[in-house]
């Protein structure tokens, strides 16, 4: 039960801090102001699911991928957990 519960005020804090990032920009998107935004926690959620989209999308480029091998072999190799974990 504990871990269900950690896990809901994990989630809980995270799109607390997404709405508080996401509804000034759509205030600026929608040409609103902040105070006037209706359904900040829809918008935080499509801003969220669009990021990601743009995110996975440029990891499967070819400079995402060999970025993403420069980020491995010069920070993550160093790591004792990785080691651990690819062995």
């Amino acid at each position: 039960m504990l871990p269900i519960l950690l896990v809901y005020m994990l989630l809980e804090e995270a799109l607390e801090m997404i709405t508080a990032l996401a509804t000034p920009i759509a205030g600026y998107l929608l040409g609103e102001s902040v105070s006037e935004v209706q359904f900040p926690i829809l918008i935080a959620l499509a801003l969220l699911i669009v990021t990601s989209f743009m995110v996975g999308l440029g990891a499967h480029s070819s400079f995402g991928m060999r970025f993403g091998l420069w980020v491995e072999g010069s920070f993550l190799k160093n790591c004792r957990v990785t080691r651990l974990s690819k062995a």
